[in-house]
């Protein structure tokens, strides 16, 4: 599937690859393909999988094991809710005995298949540990990495995810042969591009690194974001709201554009409404306020209807008199204060 963009997509990437002897990080991840797939493979491996042990299956789902991939361990309960389920599924996933896109069907379609929590990134990193020639990931980052280069293969409307995914396993795997490399390494290739490339939002201020560190919630607010995903369900937001899915995956999480990435991006449950929820970490109020006017301003034109509106959302720690006054026209955008509480006692004697 090569494009007008294709040659000059192959030169950007093939100028990341030297990176990988000079960048730490993608220099372990790549040293540890072998041990990755020597633990995994047998596991998820049919008939094996049939047989997967839940300490085994979470195991995957943490970075520090599968080395590769963050974000995944973030449905675990959901996962494990339905364990019987899942490796029913997860057996018929990599049972080639069926075409590819027959099987992801019915794991999207079939109430007998689909588990809640299983999605495309989860997916396909298991078809690549199994079968590490054949299959590549879609995940966030191969996603944003391909649309930034112009080679993100065109989807039909209402196509089923089994045949979106082939389509672009297919652009995977023309560029897999074109680099001289492998679907593991590709997957690096784009976290080195999606790092190299967004590593300042356009048009943010930010506080230095070495002043941050001297600001006591530094360290509080750099997981906010992350803490906000895990415990969506136990916040007053989720009532009303839930964060972009697309085939089970959790795409409104550093939802991509190309003004910049949304903290999180929600719909409304009923699905007439948008909310950009933009988390203060460092830059002033202005600017946080910019960002999110910004980002309302991009989901209007590009993804929501005329009719529905799009709302915003800033959640920080304090609330200003710089903030206050700049939202007090804004009805638009909405404020919210987070808290945290943390204790030390002493346990509970025991006779």
């Amino acid at each position: 599937m090569k494009t007008g963009n294709w040659e000059e997509a192959v030169a950007r990437l093939k100028g990341l690859i030297p990176l990988l002897k000079e960048n730490e990080e993608g220099l372990l991840i790549e040293q540890s393909k072998k041990m990755v797939l020597d633990r995994y493979q047998p596991i998820f491996s049919p008939p094996a999988v049939k047989y997967i042990k839940e300490d085994d299956f979470t195991s995957f789902l943490y970075l520090d094991n599968n080395r590769h991939w963050t974000g995944l361990y973030r449905k675990k309960g959901l996962l494990l809710n339905e364990f019987k389920k899942l490796k029913s599924t997860l057996s018929l996933l990599v049972d080639e005995e069926a075409p590819l896109i027959e099987r992801l069907n019915k794991i999207q379609e079939d109430k007998k298949h689909k588990v809640t929590g299983l999605g495309r990134a989860l997916m396909t990193a298991i078809l690549l540990v199994v079968y590490p020639d054949r299959y590549g990931v879609w995940n966030g980052k191969s996603e944003r990495g391909m649309k930034r280069l112009g080679i993100f293969p065109a989807f039909e409307r209402g196509e089923s995810f089994g045949s979106r995914y082939m389509k672009l396993n297919d652009v995977l795997l023309e560029l897999k042969d074109e680099l001289n490399i492998d679907l593991w390494t590709l997957d690096i290739l784009w976290h080195l591009l999606v790092v190299a490339e967004e590593a300042e939002r356009p048009g943010e201020e930010r506080i230095p690194l070495q002043e941050s560190y001297h600001s006591p919630t530094f360290g509080l607010e750099r997981h906010l974001q992350d803490f906000l995903v895990d415990n969506w369900m136990h916040t007053d937001l989720s009532g009303e709201w839930e964060i972009l899915e697309e085939d089970g995956e959790l795409v409104g999480v550093e939802y991509g554009t190309d003004i910049g990435r949304i903290d999180l991006l929600c719909t409304a449950k009923d699905e007439k409404g948008w909310l950009v929820v933009e988390l203060k970490r460092g830059q002033t109020e202005d600017a946080t306020i910019g960002q999110v006017l910004r980002y309302m301003g991009w989901v209007q034109e590009n993804l929501a209807d005329e009719t529905v509106p799009v709302k915003g959302l800033i959640i920080c720690q304090e609330d200003t008199p710089k903030l206050r006054y700049a939202l007090k026209n804004a009805n638009n955008v909405d404020l919210m204060l987070y808290e945290v509480n943390f204790t030390l006692k002493k346990p509970d004697k025991h006779v």
